[in-house]
């Protein structure tokens, strides 16, 4: 399952280096005011988690076969990291498992911390029923504020836009410097106020990065 990972995570990233080669965006119904700024990112590289999942099909017997790879907006972050970590010390006292998830979630934030514009995130994704975006972003936080990066909650509904200073604000009118967001890119670009992307993109950290619209699409 690694060697597999590994090797597709080596093909899907050839694949956006071929998109940007080839200026096939319209294809994936990328909008032409955000290009730029993928290409900007990836040949940049910006802080950023660059967490994934892949979702596989696999026998047991022969190679794994990929229905997905979730690289913008992955969930079930606690389940993988926490949850079933739990239940093999439960289960399994004596056990191992090849999962270092947590650990490298971490260090990643610890590594990114010194390089964001600000040692403050804002956490963003919807309200949702179920509860999975809410589980989610909360676990990231946790993971953030354990590496010494404060954090804010807010939902994607509630930012606005300050058209005075061109920067999307909090609900207590605060400029957003760095946005951690559970809502895929393909929906923020076509929001309203997704062209305001631009006018605010040298002010901000994104995290995720704008290209990873491109492999999530």
């Amino acid at each position: 399952l690694e060697a597999a990972t590994l090797e597709l995570y080596r093909l899907v990233m050839a694949a956006g280096q071929h998109i940007i080669d080839n200026n096939l965006f319209p294809r994936f119904g990328i909008p032409d005011f955000i290009v730029p700024l993928i290409k900007r990112a990836w040949d940049a590289e910006p802080p950023a988690l660059n967490h994934g999942r892949f979702d596989l099909g696999f026998d047991g017997v022969h190679p794994p076969k990929m229905f997905e790879y979730n690289c913008d907006t992955p969930t079930a972050m606690l389940e993988t990291a926490v949850v079933q970590w739990e239940w093999m010390e439960a289960v399994f006292p004596k056990a191992d498992q090849f999962n270092s998830l947590h650990d490298k979630l971490l260090a990643k934030w610890q590594d990114i911390g010194p390089y964001l514009k600000s040692r403050g995130i804002h956490f963003t994704h919807m309200n949702d029923h179920a509860g999975e975006d809410t589980i989610t972003v909360s676990y990231l936080r946790d993971l953030a504020e354990q590496a010494g990066i404060n954090s804010t909650a807010i939902f994607t509904k509630d930012i606005g836009w300050n058209a005075t200073t061109h920067r999307f604000v909090d609900l207590d009118s605060q400029p957003i410097d760095v946005l951690f967001h559970l809502y895929p890119w393909e929906w923020l670009v076509n929001e309203e106020f997704g062209p305001r992307i631009v006018d605010s993109y040298d002010a901000m950290d994104w995290i995720e990065p704008a290209w990873k619209m491109m492999l999530s699409n």
